[in-house]
């Protein structure tokens, strides 16, 4: 496996872009003490040089046996052609889109963070129009202590039912409700609504069974040193540039431009 490159030109052309047009970020807050606590445990070591970058997301380039098939928002997916989406992930990853696509996004995100709610439709429909050349993987980034825990909790108890599909299904419902005046929907109700069973999701919910994915995901963030909510790597073949903040989607295509004409 090459080494993948931190592409530091990519970081400095990103930075004159957002000191121009400024990006919105949401910090963590206090609550992500709690959050810490839980996750001390979890041993990912910081991130200090490039060979550690390259070993970190060795995973994500190597990851094979995803079909190209590019994942299509619930209102775009018929239950004809559901099924051939419903494939489980080759790592432990929540991906939207085609795994071996040549850019991956990967997304570190909070389902109680503003700024994330406005960009991850946005992402969702970048994928959809990049003809499987993009993908999302999705990571969670616990700012809200248990509250995001919550939220957290109910996408990958969906992800346990019905794979990817399912997991990113229910995100964007959060993320809808979220910008529509908070999400407040009961358990019976969101699995009845997403045909899941509901004895099954209740029981995945109060089992706690997700939390070691959602801890891993938050401490990963941690050992990235991103203080804010979100935060998105792109990658590019061997080569890696870290975006903190909801950065518009032309600057993103700029950085992937970028990576590309980057030895």
């Amino acid at each position: 496996m090459k080494k993948i490159t931190f592409t530091h030109v990519s970081v400095v052309a990103l930075a004159a872009l957002t000191a121009f047009t400024g990006t919105k970020t949401y910090f963590l807050n206090a609550d992500m003490n709690e959050i810490q606590i839980a996750v001390d445990s979890i041993e990912i070591p910081k991130i200090a040089n490039d060979d550690d970058l390259a070993n970190f997301f060795s995973t994500y380039i190597a990851a094979t046996g995803y079909k190209p098939t590019t994942l299509k928002t619930p209102e775009q997916i018929s239950e004809s052609n559901k099924s051939t989406l419903e494939q489980p992930s080759p790592t432990n990853d929540r991906v939207y889109g085609n795994i071996n696509a040549p850019f991956l996004l990967i997304h570190y995100s909070d389902f109680e963070c503003p700024y994330c709610g406005q960009e991850f439709p946005e992402l969702l429909d970048f994928v959809d129009s990049s003809g499987g050349n993009v993908a999302l993987v999705f990571k969670h980034t616990l700012g809200h202590g248990q509250r995001s825990l919550y939220l957290s909790t109910l996408t990958e108890c969906a992800y346990a039912q019905k794979g990817n599909y399912g997991f990113f299904e229910v995100a964007k419902f959060i993320f809808d409700s979220q910008r529509s005046g908070g999400f407040s929907t009961p358990i019976a109700q969101l699995a009845s609504s997403y045909s899941l069973d509901e004895t099954v999701f209740q029981s995945c919910v109060n089992s706690n069974s997700s939390n070691a994915k959602i801890l891993f995901d938050t401490q990963e963030a941690i050992g990235l040193n991103f203080d804010r909510t979100p935060s998105t790597i792109v990658s590019y073949q061997e080569k890696a540039v870290p975006l903190q903040g909801a950065v518009p989607l032309n600057e993103i295509k700029a950085v992937m431009g970028q990576l590309t004409q980057v030895n």
